[in-house]
């Protein structure tokens, strides 16, 4: 049996928030003519900034995050607007979320965050010659704390979870085939 995409029957909004919608579609298989309802959340595209300081330190966030009732570690990030570039966008959240400004950006790549029922996009923006500029512009939801951490330790904050963030850690492998770091010594 090939795997084929299914037919689009219907379309259903369900729920429009701030961040998503709710959608039902009804599908049909093109290779066993079933029928079946599925979900997905209809998001705008993201982006997640790998940005790196003029000395080194790669920028980390601390922010409370409501679906796991936690305050998380991560790089900064955000929602790409309709029809922005997203290494712009990624500037944009920077400097919104921290106050940072860089010498020069580029998109290192991108992941699908969960294909099974969400549509968008993740983009990874690395950052370079970072400094701070400005002063930040939170989103009314956002209380950031900003910290500089060495980008050379960067892979041991993966390695002992204390990033656990899935978007942080696809991140982190864009940056290490992009050659910005380099894989722990495995002699731990």
């Amino acid at each position: 049996m090939k795997a084929k995409p299914w037919e689009i029957l219907k379309k259903e909004k369900l729920l429009k928030t701030r961040i998503f919608d709710i959608e039902k579609r009804r599908c049909r298989s093109r290779v066993q003519e079933k029928e079946a309802d599925f979900f997905v959340l209809d998001s705008d595209t993201w982006v997640n900034i790998a940005a790196v300081t003029e000395d080194e330190n790669i920028i980390l966030i601390r922010q409370y995050r409501a679906g796991t009732d936690e305050v998380a570690l991560e790089i900064p990030g955000g929602i790409c607007e309709r029809g922005e570039d997203p290494a712009d966008a990624g500037l944009r959240e920077l400097k919104e979320e921290t106050g940072f400004t860089a010498q020069s950006s580029r998109v290192l790549g991108y992941v699908r965050p969960n294909p099974a029922f969400m549509n968008n996009r993740c983009y990874t923006v690395l950052a370079t010659g970072c400094r701070k500029t400005a002063d930040t512009d939170f989103d009314d939801d956002e209380e950031i704390e900003t910290i500089e951490f060495p980008l050379i330790q960067f892979p041991e904050l993966i390695k002992k979870g204390e990033i656990d963030h899935s978007l942080v850690w696809s991140a982190y492998v864009h940056m290490l085939h992009a050659g910005v770091i380099k894989l722990p010594d495995s002699a731990d």
